[in-house]
């Protein structure tokens, strides 16, 4: 941290320096903080004044980072009806024209019933696990949120 502030300090053209880090706190928990800072140069572009700030941004990374898992599970569960869910949707159409054709030459249609039954036992269980996925989703965002907001009422009420 302290290179790349003096880096921007050597700088005349830079105006402002930012940097983002992990620090331990007295309680044991990781903190993120962001430093900002806004430089005040002279004519010849020398540092002659600085203004820091320092914010603790734990809460809204953590919020990111779930919005960011979140967003990965969707796109698992995306993936999960694209390429596992519609193979069986067009097995089971393909069966039933089948069906169709069968009975329309009063033909035995015990295996096609076999089959359709095979393709909808194994719908039911990607679809229970694209429901398990969704409400996990859910589940943690809903906590998130309620985090999230809890810390903005503080820091309104402060």
């Amino acid at each position: 941290m302290e290179k790349s502030f003096k880096k921007t300090l050597l700088d005349r053209k830079c105006e402002t320096w930012r940097y983002t880090y992990r620090i331990k706190g007295v309680d044991g928990n990781y903190r993120w903080i962001s430093d900002h800072a806004s430089i005040l140069r002279d004519k010849n572009g020398t540092a002659i004044k600085c203004l820091v700030a320092a914010k603790d941004i734990t809460q809204i990374r953590s919020y990111l980072e779930s919005i960011e898992l979140q967003n990965e599970r969707f796109r698992e569960i995306g993936w999960t009806q694209s390429h596992l869910l519609c193979p069986h949707v067009v097995n089971i159409q393909g069966l039933l024209r089948l069906i169709k054709i069968e009975m329309r030459s009063d033909g035995d249609y015990e295996d096609l019933m076999v089959y359709i039954e095979q393709c909808v036992e194994e719908l039911d269980e990607i679809v229970k696990s694209i429901v398990i996925k969704s409400d996990s989703v859910i589940k943690k965002d809903i906590k998130n949120i309620k985090a999230y907001e809890s810390v903005a009422k503080n820091k309104l009420s402060a």
